[in-house]
């Protein structure tokens, strides 16, 4: 189209005079159709994940058989990732455990889990710039005066902010990852 708009095609028409252009409109009208296509595949794809989700869930986190650690947690990964920082000894320490038989080792002792709170001062953050840079690309200072102070607030709040991680009882950690483990017993049979 941006050719046939070079040539002289006006933008809407409803009829044209040069036949030169009907080659370049039957390529637009193709590629058309394939970009209606794929929108089509892609609304399927959506309609049948979702019907199928509960029989298709893989909850072994290893469905594809993968060669690296973030394949030997289970799916959905609990949100502390690992229960203990994983051994890792080999260039793809995930295929290296399951080769040597050893793939979900039971940790030696169960430990508390260190977690950060979820906040919200990135958000902040991010608004407040955002703010900032349109004031100063449109000279509005009062505005850009605002977004300086506001970061600055967001900032400090965070920096004085105490109450930045919990901890994960060992015994919740271990609940959690004998969960996983009969889950993976019953994705293996």
């Amino acid at each position: 189209l941006y050719a046939l708009g070079m040539m002289g095609m006006t933008r809407r028409l409803n009829r044209y005079d040069d036949p030169a252009w009907q080659p370049f409109l039957i390529a637009a009208a193709v590629g058309t159709a394939i970009i209606a296509l794929g929108i089509l595949f892609t609304i399927l794809q959506f309609v049948v994940s979702i019907r199928d989700r509960d029989r298709r869930r893989d909850r072994s986190g290893d469905p594809w058989d993968g060669r690296t650690l973030e394949w030997s947690v289970s799916s959905p990964p609990p949100f502390y990732n690992f229960a203990e920082v994983p051994r890792v000894d080999a260039f793809d320490a995930w295929a290296a455990a399951k080769a040597e038989g050893r793939p979900h080792p039971e940790p030696r002792a169960w430990h508390d889990i260190h977690m950060p709170r979820n906040t919200a001062a990135g958000f902040v953050i991010g608004f407040f710039a955002t703010a900032f840079g349109f004031a100063m690309v449109w000279h509005i200072w009062w505005l850009a005066i605002a977004g300086a102070l506001g970061i600055l607030g967001a900032v400090l709040a965070r920096a004085f902010d105490d109450d930045t991680h919990y901890l994960v009882p060992a015994a919740e950690v271990r609940a959690i990852e004998a969960e996983a483990r009969a889950l993976r017993g019953e994705a293996a049979r």
